[in-house]
């Protein structure tokens, strides 16, 4: 078993912790499958498992139980994202909330995070944290893969970045390799020479189906988008804001979409170093300056946190 799966008896500060939160963001294919005239498409998908913003460090008991029980939502997705071999996007936060727990964790909640780490999935910062927010804060207040691995337990190798596209200048990559990010998920739109990024077009598109509310039949929709999401991007991400998806019907976009001959492959990562243009809107000095203040203030009062209890 990898580090990550020998954190059980781990305690967590939650200075940091609370700093990180803040800086946040079958048969019905066959139509389909019949517009191609050779090996009908693969396709690469990432499925968030991430939480919510909120004043806490760690998760509760409660909403670990909630989320992984059979028809929680993490519980929903990760079983559809490993039946299929799509690729599991885990936030490092849930990692430490469980690791916390000790052998405390439920049994259900234990098995699943067994579970997901045996599916390899990627690493991502804290509250899935925008790495080039972090980049932007002065050098004092910069928080690395180093530092977010001590509280996670995860390899600071493997914890990989996902910008947002709100943070971040002209130093933003080259920072963020400092603090020891090597690789990110990168979107088209923000890194638009990159190879291999996500499509944000067939993200949206997807979005659309999967989100609260959506009323939309989605046999209709896979058999009538199948095409437009090959051509647009076959590589492409679920919504990774946990309050835009519904994990049943993100279940069943993915049931749909890998039945028959089409299969999933892995989401690769891309290397910082391979990174040669970024399109990016600034956040404010004031804003940057006012987290680095909460972050400072967060450090002086961790002495008293370190009893995750």
């Amino acid at each position: 078993m990898s580090a990550v799966g020998k954190v059980g008896a781990r305690r967590v500060g939650s200075g940091l912790a609370l700093a990180l939160i803040l800086s946040i963001s079958g048969p019905a294919l066959a139509p389909a499958a019949a517009l191609y005239s050779t090996e009908p498409p693969t396709f690469a998908v990432l499925v968030p498992i991430v939480t919510v913003q909120s004043g806490s460090d760690l998760v509760t008991v409660e909403e670990l139980t909630a989320a992984t029980s059979r028809g929680g939502i993490w519980s929903t997705l990760t079983d559809s994202a490993i039946e299929h071999g799509a690729t599991i996007a885990l936030d490092t936060r849930i990692v430490a909330s469980i690791s916390a727990l000790g052998d405390e964790a439920p049994v259900a909640v234990s098995a699943w995070i067994d579970r997901v780490v045996r599916s390899q999935p990627i690493y991502l910062p804290w509250g899935n944290a925008d790495p080039f927010l972090f980049a932007s804060f002065s050098p004092s207040f910069r928080v690395s893969t180093l530092a977010l691995s001590k509280i996670s337990g995860v390899p600071a190798a493997d914890i990989v970045g996902w910008p947002t596209g709100h943070a971040g200048n002209d130093r933003s990559v080259s920072r963020a390799q400092t603090l020891g990010y090597s690789s990110i998920v990168a979107e088209d739109v923000l890194f638009p020479r990159v190879g291999g990024a996500l499509s944000h077009r067939s993200g949206e598109l997807v979005r659309s189906a999967v989100s609260p509310g959506a009323t939309v039949d989605l046999t209709k929709f896979v058999r009538e988008n199948i095409y437009n999401l090959s051509i647009w991007g076959s590589a492409f991400s679920l919504p990774r804001d946990p309050r835009e998806i519904d994990s049943t019907r993100a279940a069943e976009f993915l049931d749909l979409l890998f039945s028959g001959s089409i299969k999933a492959r892995p989401i690769e990562p891309i290397a910082t170093s391979d990174v040669k243009e970024f399109r990016f809107v600034d956040v404010p000095s004031r804003a940057i300056r006012n987290l680095a203040g909460q972050h400072r203030t967060d450090q002086k009062v961790s002495t008293i946190a370190a009893d995750s209890s």
